[in-house]
């Protein structure tokens, strides 16, 4: 697809928005959040174990997915993503085979979460979407990221109308105004590519008005510019 570029007058800068930048976007807020999410979802781990029954604990399927999961996190967060998936180390299960192995305990479907991202993040667009879509959230903040993962894989394989719907759902549902910035931003960003510029400026001037301290917040008046532009 095209770059289609936008001066602003006022600063000379130039605003590039193609399919490669919605990616780099990913990549930025993968970096960014990467461990706020892991975090989260290593508490998410804890307070399961610490909520359900003793004896539900022993089971061997519950225990094998818990141990497997702390060696998988480990790889994650080094960003040894395909080690994360299969070959955690120490004899134990990736987040893969935890998913499909116990997915019908708490920690193999958070698996399911996991080895979505690890597939996104390996550009396996077809299988992150099938693990994202297997997850069932346990709170609001791995909704919110559930479904800007699966707008980031339909971005990447150029569905942008499910992708653009995954970004606004979850822009509306975030638990953070980092989290609902970034992705109104990126659902800005995609409806530029589709010359959709007065939804993507009603994004922009969303982030403004709602969330000015965020990053997104803090760069967003060179999108607005270019957007007026182009309306």
């Amino acid at each position: 697809m095209a770059k289609q570029v936008v001066t602003r007058k006022a600063t000379k800068e130039d605003v590039l928005i193609d399919v490669a930048k919605v990616s780099q976007e990913t990549t930025h807020w993968f970096e960014v959040y990467k461990k706020p999410l892991l975090y989260a979802a290593i508490g998410l781990v804890a307070i399961i174990a610490g909520t359900l029954s003793w004896n539900y604990i022993q089971e061997a399927n519950q225990k094998k997915a818990i141990a497997g999961m702390w060696r998988a996190e480990r790889m994650f967060e080094q960003d040894s993503f395909n080690l994360a998936l299969t070959n955690p180390g120490g004899g134990y299960d990736g987040f893969l085979d935890i998913a499909h192995k116990y997915g019908s305990t708490s920690a193999g479907n958070l698996a399911h979460y996991y080895a979505g991202v690890c597939y996104l993040q390996t550009g396996k667009f077809d299988e992150a979407i099938k693990e994202l879509e297997s997850y069932t959230p346990k709170g609001d903040l791995l909704s919110a990221t559930k479904a800007g993962a699966l707008g980031d894989a339909y971005s990447e394989k150029k569905d942008f109308s499910k992708a653009l719907s995954y970004y606004k759902q979850a822009g509306q549902n975030g638990v953070s105004d980092d989290i609902k910035s970034m992705y109104l931003k990126r659902y800005g960003m995609l409806c530029q590519i589709q010359n959709k510029n007065s939804d993507a400026l009603e994004a922009y001037k969303e982030i403004k008005e709602k969330y000015p301290l965020t990053i997104e917040g803090r760069e967003i008046e060179k999108y607005i510019a270019a957007a007026e532009m182009k309306k």
